[in-house]
């Protein structure tokens, strides 16, 4: 297990999309099943997907998983479609 070394949440926010991108494939080592993301203001959302076709495994992050235990809780009929697999 590996931090990314970043403490203040409002100094997570401010991590770039390549940075954030850098920080998940650093923590993606070969016998781990997914990846995953803690810290609600990590920007991973917006491109989970492709973060999970770069690695070939599932990637979690706190904020999906915030949203998949609300639909879940919800009974929802909604599936986004680049929330990457956890929604499938």
């Amino acid at each position: 297990m590996e931090g990314f070394g970043v403490a203040d949440s409002f100094e997570i926010a401010r991590i770039s999309e390549s940075v954030a991108r850098a920080l998940v494939q650093r923590a993606n080592v070969l016998d781990c099943d997914a990846v995953l993301v803690p810290g609600g203001n990590m920007p991973c959302t917006a491109f989970i997907s492709s973060l999970e076709d770069a690695l070939g495994k599932p990637v979690v992050t706190t904020t999906q998983a915030v949203l998949w235990a609300i639909r879940e809780h919800l009974s929802l009929d909604w599936t986004p479609t680049t929330l990457g697999n956890l929604f499938l």
